[in-house]
């Protein structure tokens, strides 16, 4: 048979190609639909020429997935359908949940993420990890257009945010911009800065004698 090019690797193990889990077609169909171990769905085209001969098959994704578990969900507090999750698989995807299209990601190098957060003027978004980091980034399409690009914010002088070795619970900003509160394991919340951009740490707030798994801000 006609031998597809894979599809590009992703998520952990991102230097090997994914392997197929699925595989099934429609009768009477052309097109394949397979699974694979990166949580992906893919369609292939198997056509055949009069001749007998298959047309070179290009993999189109049709369902991106996390290739871990997705414990962090955070609702675009300006744009309508645009939402963010984070992974334990390092990865950070931006999503239109109206075409259920992927429009833009992230990767922590290595570092598993627990948990995602907007700030309210959506100017950025900030994100937990498993090894106790919070990075921030900043969208440099002014979150517009079907492809969006994630970057480090420039005024940060040390990123990502790294005060506790416990995994972060749980992030809030506070409804006037200027707060960031970064919930931890070690049952610590931690209060940063975030009305210049700098993110330097103000408080180490102690209390809790056990992990901080919620909180928020009163309006």
């Amino acid at each position: 048979g006609q031998r597809a090019k894979a599809p590009p690797a992703a998520g952990n193990g991102a230097s090997q190609p994914p392997a197929t889990k699925a595989l099934d077609c429609f009768p009477g169909s052309d097109y394949l639909i397979l699974g694979t171990d990166k949580c992906d769905v893919w369609k292939l085209k198997a056509a055949v020429n009069p001749d007998g001969t298959y047309n070179p098959m290009e993999p189109q994704l049709i369902v991106k997935g996390h290739a871990a578990d997705c414990n962090g969900i955070a609702a675009h507090p300006t744009s309508e359908h645009l939402f963010a999750s984070a992974a334990m698989s390092d990865k950070v995807y931006l999503w239109n949940g109206e075409d259920k299209s992927l429009l833009g990601r992230a990767t922590l190098k290595g570092r598993k993420a627990t948990c995602c957060e907007f700030r309210p003027d959506a100017m950025h978004l900030a994100v937990g990890t498993e090894e106790g980091c919070v990075y921030v980034f900043r969208e440099l399409n002014n979150w517009e257009g079907a492809a969006l690009r994630l970057a480090r914010l420039p005024t940060m002088g040390v990123w990502p945010l790294h005060d506790t070795t416990q995994g972060i619970s749980e992030l809030r900003y506070s409804p006037d911009l200027r707060t960031l509160a970064v919930a931890s394991r070690d049952t610590m919340i931690y209060l940063y800065d975030a009305a210049d951009g700098k993110y330097l740490r103000l408080h180490k707030c102690s209390g809790h004698s056990a992990t901080v798994a919620h909180m928020d801000w009163s309006v």
